[in-house]
């Protein structure tokens, strides 16, 4: 993607493995949530926060090492595939749970314990 070669490091190939299998891992769990959405509806806006999240550092680290489109030519469109995910699922989660947590049963029963 633009950079130089590195290389080979057993530990860092380990390490960037691990780091594909956990992002793997969190994309199915978004299905998982997604697919099932009547029984987790709760954990919705952390998936919301982990976007933005994504989506900001990804944008604050790129400009912090001042990378050009040439070596990551990907970059726009995942910072705002992030961020329009992020927003999209806390707006979604915001009116989703007002209509489910009217009733005092449900996905959102915690909410009537405040």
């Amino acid at each position: 993607m633009g950079a130089a070669p590195i290389r080979y490091d057993p530990f860092l190939d380990c390490w960037m493995r691990v780091v594909g299998l956990i992002f793997f891992l969190i994309g199915l769990g978004c299905l998982w949530v997604t697919l099932h959405l009547d029984r987790h509806l709760a954990i919705v806006p952390l998936f919301g926060w982990f976007h933005l999240v994504i989506g900001v550092g990804s944008g604050v680290l790129a400009r912090q090492l001042k990378m050009e489109p040439s070596q990551h030519p990907t970059l726009v469109a995942e910072v705002v595939f992030s961020l329009t995910i992020g927003i999209v699922l806390l707006v979604f989660y915001g009116r989703t749970s007002d209509e489910v947590c009217k009733t005092d049963s449900g996905p959102c029963s915690f909410r009537s314990q405040t």
